[in-house]
């Protein structure tokens, strides 16, 4: 039985044809020059689970330190194929961008008592309907005998509430994470946009929940019955441009 996760489900969304190729065929991806803002938001991420393991290791990290540790980490991870694609803005300014969300941050939570750090990086198996998934959570914390699951975005742009009220990926985390902690009661959903030094929060009811297995036990189904039938058709669109699978597809830069 195949694992599924929110990624292949959002891929198979996106473009069948794409889905058939990693998932199906698992032919190799064309190897794509990272961007530098990705390459910021890894540094970034790197930056707070160091901050939060020392925490549940009972050391309490000053900022200087975790800006030393993000610079490190710039340096011995960046490369020449990492790219600057944004115009009329230098690589100088994209590390001081990470430092900015990183001090900002540091600012807003210090001295970071006000919750209980239970797991980073946190790998969730989840079942669904007789369906296997798996997630990985940033961060997961109790406060106020409340459990929470926070994610970590460096996106430039942060969604309407209506796209938190429906988002999948963390609601499908609360899945995972009420079947370890089954006395839980309450649990909240945090997303932290870094650069806007915003905290957004919701909360899915059990009948959400309920409608959320139905939903993506539907989508496994419909998957399914793609691949004994295999027909994946394609999707395209002004995505396709940053399409590992470009090179293969017979349809990449058509537009009807």
């Amino acid at each position: 039985m195949p694992t599924y996760s929110h990624s292949r489900l959002s891929a198979y969304e996106a473009c069948p044809l794409k889905y058939r190729y990693a998932y199906v065929d698992r032919l190799e991806p064309e190897r794509l020059p990272e961007n530098v803002e990705a390459f910021m938001g890894k540094r970034v991420h790197e930056a707070l689970h160091k901050l939060y393991s020392d925490l549940m290791r009972s050391r309490r990290d000053t900022l200087d330190d975790v800006l030393a540790y993000y610079d490190e980490a710039w340096d011995r991870q960046w490369s020449d194929g990492v790219e600057v694609v944004r115009k009329g803005t230098t690589l100088e300014e994209y590390r001081e961008q990470g430092r900015r969300c990183l001090r900002d941050y540091f600012s807003r939570y210090a001295p970071f008592d006000g919750d209980k750090t239970l797991g980073l990086e946190m790998k969730l198996f989840i079942r669904i309907d007789g369906y296997r998934l798996i997630g990985y959570v940033d961060r997961i914390a109790i406060k106020n005998g409340r459990l929470e699951i926070h994610d970590y975005k460096t996106s430039r742009s942060v969604p309407s509430q209506s796209f938190f009220e429906e988002d999948r990926q963390l609601a499908l985390y609360q899945i995972g994470v009420r079947d370890i902690w089954r006395e839980a009661g309450h649990v909240d959903l945090v997303w932290h946009y870094l650069i806007q030094g915003l905290e957004v929060r919701s909360a899915r009811t059990p009948e959400k929940l309920e409608e959320l297995k139905s939903s993506i036990a539907a989508l496994i189904r419909r998957i399914e019955r793609a691949e004994r039938e295999y027909d994946f058709p394609a999707v395209v669109g002004g995505l396709c441009a940053w399409c590992e699978y470009r090179y293969l597809c017979p349809f990449c830069g058509r537009q009807d």
